[in-house]
């Protein structure tokens, strides 16, 4: 997945371009790649019941979800926004999953996973930063089980076999029927 930033930094300096995204690895520990989750019909449900591309907008951490030291500046300089995590676990991941961030900064995904019912695993070496995320952790609270239910799109909404319908009587051969507007006929 890309994560193509919205609004990136810019880079004053004109040596480089900007970076402008970020490339997110989607793993699992199953050799043979058959013990991953990937809820394709939650990310569609949610997406206008369009498939979810592979690069995804979403704006660099800024306002009140920054976190900030005892001097008022950017606790880490590169903290992801939280709606970011919350899409990648959404997407890869069903409640009481193991999550594991081997750069674990600020926090961003031990607190999304905590909000979704994720377990997590964070690595980090930086004393401040573990130290804030664990602030920081200990503030969120869980979502309630309803809220965590999974979105399903149209495939998952139950099916009636169009023959079944004249077999039961329900309808007669040769019925015509239209959309809700009666605009289309069949």
């Amino acid at each position: 997945v890309v994560w193509r930033k919205t609004n990136p930094m810019p880079n004053f300096r004109g040596r480089r371009f900007q970076n402008a995204h970020e490339t997110m690895i989607w793993a699992s520990r199953d050799q043979k790649g058959k013990g991953y989750t990937f809820n394709y019909e939650a990310l569609k449900a949610s997406n206008d019941d369009i498939q979810m591309r592979s690069d995804w907008l979403f704006p660099i951490c800024t306002g009140a979800e920054r976190l900030k030291n005892e001097n008022g500046d950017k606790l880490h300089p590169t903290q992801k926004p939280e709606a970011l995590l919350a899409r990648i676990m959404m997407a890869s991941t069903k409640p009481g999953d193991i999550v594991l961030d081997p750069f674990f900064g600020s926090g961003t995904t031990g607190a999304v996973a905590k909000r979704l019912g994720r377990h997590f695993v964070g690595i980090e070496r930086e004393q401040a930063y573990i130290d804030a995320a664990n602030e920081r952790i200990d503030a969120v609270r869980p979502l309630d089980g309803a809220a965590l239910t999974v979105l399903t799109g149209k495939r998952a909404e139950p099916r009636v076999a169009f023959v079944s319908l004249i077999d039961t009587g329900l309808m007669l051969p040769g019925a015509t029927l239209y959309d809700a507007k009666k605009r289309w006929a069949a």
